[in-house]
């Protein structure tokens, strides 16, 4: 499915927050696990690298694991950033911590929000909610939708992902309640809530199998709508699109990702649609 699996790491412990996460996906595709590191030209990078020994060394599992740590230490000002250090590795799942302050950019801190604006392969980013040893690779998916087929880009990769590691998928949309009081004034005969979740959940029992739950939901705020029903769910993991717009009942964008990630206690498994930059 991941060819390898990267990990960025800046030395805290924040950062060193995703390599349990990682670790587990690497040991369950049996591909290797990248660590990368961006240092000054005067650091010492034998000591870097020990140090990411150590807190591998720390987790279960890691023996099983091949690893490889890049200490990278840029010549000047104009060598590459890490978002472009990736390009190498396209076939490659990033796993990152993200940071929880604020709104926006500032909830996944700058260098993983460059991360995700550059790449167009999927990351999965370990919020500050998030507790990573309880991070299992086969447990409940939720995956919300929004109408849009920028949101929808998540559903190869969640396939792809459920198939490997038999999830259970669950589906779902928030509309604004007086959105679907509207459409059904208009159209009471006709269901459309459920005949969108209906399409996209035959689309993956096709791809699957199996036919994934679905659910629409009546809220006003879209975050904390996903967040809630993860939890209620039991969910390993929230896959969603960091952008996705439909008008009077847009639902996902950026800042509602962010929020996901930032309040989610389950990582988040996002791509970008490819007109993003």
């Amino acid at each position: 499915m991941f060819e390898l699996v990267i990990v960025p790491l800046d030395g805290s412990e924040d950062s060193a927050r995703a390599l349990g996460p990682a670790l587990k996906v690497a040991r369950a595709l049996a591909s290797p696990l990248h660590l990368v590191t961006f240092a000054a030209a005067d650091e010492n990078a034998e000591g870097i690298r020990a140090a990411h020994r150590a807190r591998l060394a720390s987790l279960p599992g890691n023996r099983r694991v091949d690893t490889v740590i890049h200490v990278e230490q840029p010549a000047g000002p104009d060598a590459p950033l890490l978002e472009t250090w990736l390009d190498d590795w396209p076939g490659a799942l990033v796993v990152m911590a993200t940071h929880g302050r604020g709104r926006s950019a500032a909830v996944l801190g700058s260098v993983a929000t460059d991360v995700i604006r550059h790449r167009s392969g999927p990351v999965l980013l370990i919020g500050p909610a998030v507790r990573p040893e309880r991070f299992e690779v086969d447990a409940p998916m939720l995956i919300p939708l929004d109408g849009t087929p920028e949101a929808e880009r998540i559903m190869p990769i969640a396939e792809a992902w459920a198939i490997v590691f038999h999830n259970d998928l669950e589906l779902m949309q928030v509309v604004r309640p007086a959105v679907a009081a509207a459409f059904q004034a208009r159209t009471p005969e006709i269901l459309f809530e459920t005949a969108y979740l209906q399409r996209i959940a035959a689309k993956a029992e096709a791809a699957l199998g199996r036919l994934p739950n679905y659910d629409t939901f009546h809220e006003d705020h879209a975050g904390p709508a996903i967040v809630h029903r993860a939890a209620q769910l039991g969910a390993g993991l929230v896959a969603m699109s960091t952008h996705g717009l439909t008008g009077s009942a847009r639902l996902l964008h950026g800042s509602v990702m962010a929020e996901v990630a930032h309040r989610s206690a389950c990582p988040v498994l996002t791509v970008r649609p490819p007109a993003i930059r």
